[in-house]
């Protein structure tokens, strides 16, 4: 759910960590103004074609404890990237990378969200 701040205005969103047992996603929902990217930009391993990913006994087995990492990568002062590394049983494994997110112009895609991170989500 998108949300108003204080001065009328959508706030930028973080879904870090959406999941249960079988699916996983992140997903920023970056605003600008009055315009919000509502459907965000999400990172699923299952929606991107990997259906043994996430799950009981699959490659990130949900029976068992996980770790969960989240990186925020900037370039420049900029948000470039969010990235998703799941660590069990000694092993890394990659959940996904998001690089862009919608319209730059339009919702302030991952430098607006950069921006809202850094301000602390104001």
């Amino acid at each position: 759910m998108l949300t108003r701040g204080p001065r009328g205005y959508c706030c930028n969103e973080m879904d870090i960590l959406e999941s249960n047992s079988r699916a996983t996603l992140m997903t920023p929902h970056p605003c600008k103004g009055n315009s919000c990217d509502k459907a965000g930009c999400p990172s699923n391993p299952y929606a991107a074609g990997d259906r043994n990913f996430w799950g009981p006994g699959k490659t990130v087995d949900t029976n068992k404890p996980v770790t969960v990492i989240t990186q925020f990568l900037a370039s420049g002062g900029r948000l470039t990237q969010i990235v998703r590394k799941y660590v069990q049983n000694g092993k890394t494994f990659n959940g996904g990378t998001i690089s862009s997110c919608g319209a730059e112009g339009t919702y302030g895609g991952l430098v607006g969200m950069g921006q809202s991170l850094g301000r602390g989500g104001e």
